[in-house]
């Protein structure tokens, strides 16, 4: 995502992860890959519960999962990627780019 920040920027939209890692580890991975958009700490797995994205039947890890809410809070478009594998950034654009049209 890094990689495609600035498009995702460009498109009006803004990117913010959320890792079910504590806020230490969280950071770190930040740190490590220089990621300059906000990655958020669920250490507690509270969102992940929420938005009901933990991965079957343990419940002790979240799927990757890509969501766009709208300014207005709703979700305007979710995948829900498989175990370990994950939507390719340009799916998400060419959602966003829907949205804008």
């Amino acid at each position: 995502m890094q990689h495609n920040y600035d498009e995702i920027k460009a498109s009006g939209a803004e990117l913010i992860a959320v890792s079910v890692e504590s806020i230490g580890l969280t950071k770190r991975t930040t740190d490590n890959n220089n990621l300059t958009y906000i990655v958020l700490s669920d250490g507690k797995k509270e969102a992940t519960a929420l938005y009901n994205v933990f991965e079957q039947p343990l419940n002790q890890i979240s799927r990757a999962a890509t969501f766009i809410i709208d300014t207005d809070g709703t979700i305007a478009w979710k995948s829900l990627d498989k175990q370990f594998g994950r939507v390719p950034t340009a799916t998400t654009l060419e959602e966003l780019n829907k949205l804008n049209e």
